[in-house]
């Protein structure tokens, strides 16, 4: 998202439990709303955009690496999940995948 503002969008969709870490779940809320960012956050926005262009992260892999935390949360959530909610979010992991494929 650093590197690529145009995924805006898209990390805004997200929620904080798709971040393990809280100074992550900061990062997202700032970027998402365009809010202030204290010295922890500017740190770790320059280390996202140095290794966004150390690893070369174009928009795609950005793009990629959102579908990553998403599918991540769905996996979380089907362990808890009763069984009526295990088809939902199955049916939801199986669409996220094929978008991950289209990209690939």
């Amino acid at each position: 998202m650093v590197a690529h503002p145009e995924l805006r969008d898209r990390l805004a969709a997200l929620t904080p439990e798709h971040f393990d870490d809280p100074l992550h779940r900061r990062m997202q809320r700032a970027l998402a709303a365009g809010g202030a960012e204290d010295d922890e956050l500017v740190a770790l926005r320059a280390e996202l955009g140095a290794r966004a262009e150390r690893d070369q992260i174009d928009f795609r892999t950005g793009e990629q690496l959102v579908y990553r935390l998403r599918e991540r949360k769905l996996r979380r959530d089907l362990q808890g999940a009763d069984l009526a909610k295990v088809t939902e979010l199955q049916a939801q992991l199986v669409k996220l995948r094929q978008a991950l494929a289209e990209l690939q």
